[in-house]
């Protein structure tokens, strides 16, 4: 991919590409953006590209104020409030870590991650697995942190094919409002 050079704001971010590559980048494919048009050429490209955003960012738990509007028929004000907004929430979905689960063909593997509270409130997490469909799985999809605690968080992998799989667990902040 080509760098791009931003001049502004709302000409230059209409076609949605920009955001589709930052949450690649950041986040991974999400399954909202499997429609993306890379390049986009009208204004019902623009439109679906815009519509695959809006989905992507509410899919890997994003709350936010844009809608689809507000990049196809942009204002620069408000996609400035957006790249803001995604400049400061993109980098907690970069993985944390690695575990490996060395396994033989058919061994079932479980590794526990932990979490730990060092605040003075509780914290609960939604837990997701991506890819949906895999050889991971988990016991919970929510969890619950009490302050100053540290629980173990089990991930078990089930060895059904002898060649490397990866798999990825997303903890969102579960806040109120949130479902």
């Amino acid at each position: 991919m080509h760098p791009r050079l931003i001049f502004n704001f709302d000409d230059h971010l209409r076609d949605s590409s920009v955001f589709a590559a930052l949450i690649r980048s950041h986040y991974g494919d999400a399954a909202a953006l499997k429609d993306f048009r890379s390049v986009a050429s009208d204004q019902n490209h623009f439109v679906q590209n815009a519509n695959c955003i809006v989905k992507a960012i509410s899919q890997i738990g994003i709350q936010t104020h844009i809608k689809a509007e507000d990049i196809y028929e942009p204002s620069a004000r408000e996609l400035l409030v957006f790249c803001t907004q995604l400049y400061q929430t993109l980098p907690h979905y970069i993985p944390k870590a690695v575990i490996e689960f060395p396994a033989v063909l058919g061994d079932l593997v479980t590794k526990n991650i932990e979490l730990s509270n060092p605040s003075k409130t509780p914290i609960s997490y939604c837990v997701e697995l991506l890819p949906a469909k895999s050889d991971f799985s988990v016991e919970q999809n929510e969890v619950r942190i009490e302050p100053g605690q540290s629980v173990p968080f089990p991930v078990r992998f089930q060895s059904r094919i002898s060649k490397q799989v990866r798999g990825k667990v997303i903890f969102t902040d579960k806040k109120e409002g949130n479902v």
